[in-house]
């Protein structure tokens, strides 16, 4: 309620009063049922507001929306909670105004000597609305008969030659500043009674067809918003309709058709120049045009882009290798706008052009230069696509609308985008576009930043079904053992490119690394890449490729040059480029094939499991990737040159093939994952077992608490893996009867400098020292723990490091638990099958900071939950 004091709420069932808002001037209110918003004037600041009631929670505050001026005062509000509109009246200026619920886009309605023809006008409006709302209803409900519908046509064929004459006689009073507006508004409710009128006769014309000459057989027609849509992906793949026509007949359907902002225009590249049909998408972070249009404009690319795609409704992201353009963009006034643009084969399906044609007609877009001209093309083929870089260069504000789509005026002409009714016997359908980007390098070194800080406390994610029956399959079809040795085909992509062979950048690139290899004084470097080769060729890693080879395979080329490695088996290792593109715009080997991530084990389980038991092994496969062949279809793809005399740099090359598997392609470590978890399943024992949760790529680490059971382990597991062709080396380990026994066996690890996993370990010190980095001087928390943008370009310890960082006297130590006084063995159960476990418990001298002023152990019947407690305590202890 309102009185002189203010606004009040009265609860009838109990008669309490609650005050709204008090002090006001004789208010008077509206209120918004469905938004919950009251509306209420105050004579006594001239002021419109609007204030939430009931509240959400807390106490709710006035928004003033209207200040009027001192030769106006709202004196009435009517709130409009259908098309979200409020009307007030100002008792000054004898005038009602109307604006949307924020106060905006205002205009005067009533005002001085038109309020009465105005009034008139209005009546018929409201009157035209409701036949138009109370046909749609008995159209949509399938219950409207042709009688009803001529009826209804004829009313509001005369309502609007009625509306027409009161709209001309209005505009003939008004002054100067008010045509404009009056102009927008009259044509926008004609054009709303024109377009109904031509659908109802359109459904008169359906259902004429569908029942005999002068029936009353009611039949169904088309609702006007009935709609097909059809999703369309960056590859321009079409999906099935996700929702279907409403129809009385297969030869007509009604449908609400959705035009997207499209637009034609020149684009040059240097001197050359070509039309281009445009699509400009919001929804699309990247710029991009197709192939055809880049062929002719004969475009240079200027780079490339690596990104991640995302498709409508698929959770999975597709990394694309993109050549990167620069074209400029001529607009209407004859200006230009430089663009980066990614080449992609194809952008989309083609859209239709029919509905730009009829919306072309509507009568409030009339004298419009369209950016999309009316044309008699039906098909729309998209070649280049505006995204948000450059989206805003174009589009402009001024906004026309109607009842059709709306059209926005942009630096090519006016844009339509929006519902357009049509009736037509044909299916069509629109497109839906939404590209992001992703840059890799940096979102991956996020996810990285955060995995590590997650340690202990994410749970592992599932496979998906999809990943699962991929690896079951390729295991199955792909894998095959035969003569104690495994054989593996190259996971190609179903959707690669042709693949180029590679030949004269191959040949360019040998000849430079050897003329490299050629300054070296003593040809110390020539000789270790030369008996790397023959090495090679002698295991029967590569093969002499014939003149008389077969050459209905695929033929590629790879270049290959020498890096250093500090490993005393391997002081140098030779690199094959499997990523060489010919040109910007062939693919590479690697983009032809699958990059299918290998299912590894967890990296910090495996090194808490390392370090969990007395006595600790470490071992890796050697030469692993060499050691699975290669299917002899996918061989001729792994061809490179070679000199057919090393010691002769001079001397004519020769072509290689692999017979194996190379390290080097981006599927490789996927291959040697599979075929070891097939081997694995073929040869199912307990050593299998701990070698595949021990495993990582190529390397073994693992820990037994008994001494036996690891040199049963060291015999088992070379058998093991012998039998696929695998030879197990370099072991190490803290129990000196492995050492002796792998040294008088030859597989010793020789290197002094001992790591695991990159990890320097001193098997010979039981007491290791563990170095750590404390939280406030660990510079990878800022990133994890989050910094601002301004703290961060200031930041000594990102930039620097910490300040004991180079003085090793100072680095800060974690030494474990006191000095051991005694050791009791107990044994707990380490799984639900309560399995026993020996477990080494120690006491400390200083009792008073023992472990059991913390926790009772005997309370955890489970080893694995104490160490996982254990570690959260310590953790935050040393942090």
């Amino acid at each position: 309620l309102e009185n002189s004091d203010g606004l009040i709420s009265l609860d009838l069932n109990n008669g309490d009063i609650t005050v709204i808002v008090d002090a006001l001037g004789n208010p008077a209110i509206d209120y918004h049922t469905r938004l919950g918003l009251l509306y209420y004037t105050d004579l006594n600041t001239r002021a419109l507001s609007r204030i939430r009631y009931p509240p959400n929670g807390n106490t709710a505050s006035p928004e003033i929306i209207i200040q009027a001026e001192d030769d106006h005062r709202p004196s009435a509000v009517a709130v409009d909670s259908i098309n979200n509109l409020i009307y007030w009246a100002d008792d000054y200026a004898d005038s009602i105004t109307k604006a949307d619920l924020c106060g905006l886009n205002q205009y005067v309605i009533l005002q001085d000597s038109n309020d009465k023809l105005k009034a008139v006008r209005g009546g018929h409006r409201s009157a035209v609305t409701r036949q138009i709302h109370k046909t749609d209803e008995k159209i949509n409900e399938g219950e409207i008969t042709r009688r009803e519908l001529h009826s209804a046509i004829e009313n509001l064929e005369r309502k609007h030659e009625l509306l027409q004459k009161l709209d001309a006689e209005i505009l003939d009073s008004l002054d100067a500043e008010s045509v404009e507006q009056e102009i927008l508004d009259a044509d926008e409710f004609n054009q709303h009674i024109d377009i109904n009128i031509r659908r109802y006769k359109e459904c008169d014309l359906e259902l004429r067809s569908s029942t005999p000459q002068d029936s009353e057989t009611q039949a169904p027609v088309p609702p006007a918003d009935a709609a097909a849509v059809n999703t369309v992906n960056v590859n321009g793949e079409e999906s099935n309709p996700m929702s279907t026509f409403y129809t009385s007949t297969p030869q007509a359907q009604a449908h609400t058709e959705i035009l997207l902002k499209t637009a034609v225009a020149p684009v040059w590249f240097e001197d050359r120049s070509a039309m281009s049909n445009i699509l400009l998408d919001e929804g699309s972070q990247k710029s991009f045009i197709s192939e055809d249009l880049a062929a002719q404009l004969q475009l240079k690319p200027c780079g490339n882009s690596t990104i991640s795609l995302s498709t409508f409704g698929n959770a999975n992201q597709n990394v694309r290798h993109m050549d990167k353009a620069q074209i400029t963009l001529e607009i209407e006034t004859g200006g230009f706008i430089p663009m980066d643009v990614l080449i992609v084969p194809r952008i989309a399906a083609p859209l239709s052009n029919v509905t730009n044609v009829i919306a072309s007609k509507l009568p409030y877009l009339k004298g419009l230069r369209l950016a999309n001209p009316v044309t008699e093309d039906r098909k729309f083929e998209l070649s280049l696509l505006i995204g948000a870089d450059y989206y805003w260069s174009i589009v402009q504000d001024h906004v026309i609308r109607g009842d059709g789509p709306t059209a926005v005026k942009s630096r090519l002409g006016y844009l339509l985008s929006g519902p357009m009714h049509t009736f037509t016997g044909e299916q069509s359908s629109t497109g839906m576009f939404n590209v992001l980007i992703q840059h890799q390098q940096e979102e991956r070194s996020l996810e990285k930043f955060w995995d590590l800080e997650s340690i202990g406390v994410k749970a592992d994610e599932l496979e998906t079904t999809t990943m699962k029956d991929f690896n079951d399959e390729y295991e199955t079809k792909c894998i095959t053992y035969q003569d104690n040795r495994y054989t593996a085909k190259l996971p190609w992509r179903n959707d690669f490119n042709e693949l180029p062979t590679n030949y004269n950048v191959t040949l360019r690139r040998t000849c430079n690394m050897i003329d490299r290899l050629k300054k070296d004084t003593n040809m110390l470097k020539m000789k270790m890449y030369g008996d790397i080769i023959k090495d090679q060729k002698r295991r029967g890693f590569i093969e002499r490729v014939t003149e008389n080879g077969n050459q209905s395979n695929r033929i590629h080329y790879i270049p290959h040059h020498a890096v250093k490695k500090d490993s005393s088996t391997t002081p140098i290792r030779i690199v094959y480029d499997c990523s060489c593109h010919e040109s910007p715009h062939k693919a590479s080997l690697n983009d032809c094939l699958m990059s299918v991530p290998p299912m590894l084990n967890d990296l910090t389980g495996i090194l808490a499991r390392f370090r969990l038991h007395k006595h600790a092994v470490t071992t890796d496969i050697e030469k692993a990737f060499l050691n699975v062949e290669l299917d002899k279809e996918d061989r001729d793809v792994t061809r490179f040159f070679w000199l057919s005399d090393p010691s002769d740099p001079d001397s004519p090359l020769i072509t290689y093939r692999f017979r194996v598997v190379l390290f080097g392609t981006t599927c490789s470590p996927y291959i040697l994952n599979a075929t070891l978890m097939k081997h694995f399943k073929l040869n199912s024992c307990k050593t299998a077992e701990i070698l595949k949760n021990d495993l990582y790529v190529d390397n073994v680490l693992s820990s037994f608490w008994d001494e036996k059971e690891m040199l049963k382990f060291y015999r088992e597991s070379r058998d093991l893996l012998a039998r696929g062709g695998f030879n197990l080396r370099s072991w190490t380990s803290n129990s000196t009867e492995l050492l002796r026994l792998a040294q008088s066996e030859k597989c010793i690890e020789r290197d002094t400098n001992i790591k695991i996993l990159g990890l320097r370990w001193n098997e010979s010190n039981e007491n290791q020292k563990w170095r750590y980095c404390p939280t406030d001087a660990n510079p990878a928390d800022l990133l994890t723990r989050g910094i601002t943008g301004t703290k961060f370009i200031n930041n000594r310890l990102w930039f620097h490091g910490p300040e004991w960082i180079t003085d090793k006297t100072q680095w800060p130590t974690w030494s474990g638990n006191e000095i051991v006084e005694n050791e009791n063995i107990m044994e707990i159960p380490t799984n639900e099958t309560s399995e026993k476990q020996h477990v080494l418990l120690t006491s400390q001298k200083r009792q008073e900071f023992g472990i059991h002023k913390i926790m009772d152990i005997e309370r955890y019947s489970s080893l694995k939950t104490l160490i996982r407690v254990t570690a959260y305590v310590m953790r935050f202890i040393q942090n």
